[in-house]
């Protein structure tokens, strides 16, 4: 099923608040993202919090403690050599005391302001805010280098579940399938691979810059090679999406059949990151690039600017007329008029077109 393309706020509403604080997940749900991303990584007593990387000095103020000044080394993390400060060198109680502040050079208005947020403390705001607004508000849990973490003795997959569990999260059965309350994702592809083993919900296989090399890979291929038709179809057979930096999407000679193709083998797709202040150069503006996003049926978009997007989408849907044609064999939430315009109809190859041509389709308006 083709469903509305989801808003979810990257690191909570990162272009307005420290990523990753309470107010940048709070403020994304009020915004009305669909869901928020999180990443995990653990600390040295195997406490799950949330930063983006485990190395601490982009989005913390830890360089400016003496006390921690002992603490800066330099680590092999997967095929990175970093320097600074690293979460598992770091008790919870230490990172108590650390502050969150703006990268990218965003506002610094709300730096110091807010500590470092455990992986409990935002389920218990998830289920605050389901309370409060009276809907749910989807989930999606990115692992940071778990094999790193596990060689540590931290293995992430184990601990993350657990948590879940306790906050009543269903991660086997019916329920457990769906979209809109949790979703996977990793980097690695052998944790994806394992948590496919360890739950039905779904898990995302996330595609970085097409010349790294696929974490957990033990043929050591690179990224790029999972967005070919030989890719797709392995992940297929173990993954339920796939998560794709945007330049996998559009590029100078227009967009790409990637949706397309992972549709066609039962793989969601999403795109990662969209900002108000970091457009592709292929976009005048980011209205014109949630637009193009949306154009493209795709299953999600992660923004650090959900209001943005949440807008967007609202008047896309607004001007388009939305319709859903369900068919016995397939179901598909699409827009008539859109499908009509030679923009529109570069996304439906030949071979799509025909094999919808060919259903036996009812169409209803949702305004009946």
């Amino acid at each position: 099923m083709v469903s509305k393309t989801k808003i979810i706020g990257h690191r909570g509403a990162c272009g307005h608040r420290p990523e990753h604080s309470h107010a940048s997940h709070e403020l994304a749900i009020s915004m009305g993202a669909d869901g928020v991303e999180i990443d995990l990584v653990p600390t040295r007593d195997h406490e799950l919090v949330l930063l983006h990387e485990n190395e601490m000095s982009r989005s913390t103020d830890v360089a400016t403690r003496p006390e921690f000044a002992s603490r800066r080394t330099t680590k092999q993390v997967e095929d990175e050599v970093l320097e600074g400060w690293f979460s598992e060198d770091f008790t919870l109680a230490e990172l108590r005391t650390l502050r969150l502040r703006q990268d990218r050079q965003r506002s610094s208005a709300f730096d110091g302001l807010y500590h470092i947020f455990t992986f409990c403390e935002f389920l218990q705001l998830i289920k605050a805010k389901e309370e409060e607004m009276g809907r749910e508000v989807g989930i999606v849990v990115e692992l940071k280098t778990p094999t790193h973490f596990r060689a540590l003795g931290l293995p992430l997959e184990e601990k993350t579940l657990d948590a879940l569990r306790q906050y009543g999260y269903e991660l086997n059965g019916p329920k457990a399938a769906s979209w809109d309350k949790l979703i996977f994702e990793s980097f690695d592809m052998a944790c994806v691979r394992r948590l496919s083993r360890m739950t039905t919900s779904p898990v995302v296989q996330l595609v970085d810059d097409p010349h790294l090399r696929i974490l957990g890979d033990a043929k050591r291929r690179v990224y790029s090679y999972l967005a070919t038709d030989e890719g797709l179809d392995e992940l297929a057979s173990f993954s339920h999406g796939v998560s794709a930096d945007k330049a996998y999407f559009f590029s100078e000679g227009g967009s790409s059949d990637l949706v397309w193709r992972a549709r066609s083998r039962g793989l969601r797709s999403f795109a990662y990151t969209l900002r108000d202040d970091a457009l592709s150069v292929h976009f005048a503006s980011p209205t014109h690039e949630f637009q193009a996003f949306l154009d493209l049926r795709i299953d999600g978009v992660f923004t650090d600017f959900p209001d943005t997007g949440v807008a967007v989408r609202a008047a896309w849907e607004s001007a388009s007329g939305m319709f859903t044609l369900t068919s016995p064999r397939l179901s598909v939430t699409a827009l008539l008029p859109a499908l009509a315009s030679r923009e529109s109809r570069k996304h439906w190859s030949g071979a799509i077109a025909a094999h919808l041509r060919s259903l036996p389709w009812r169409c209803s308006s949702p305004r009946q």
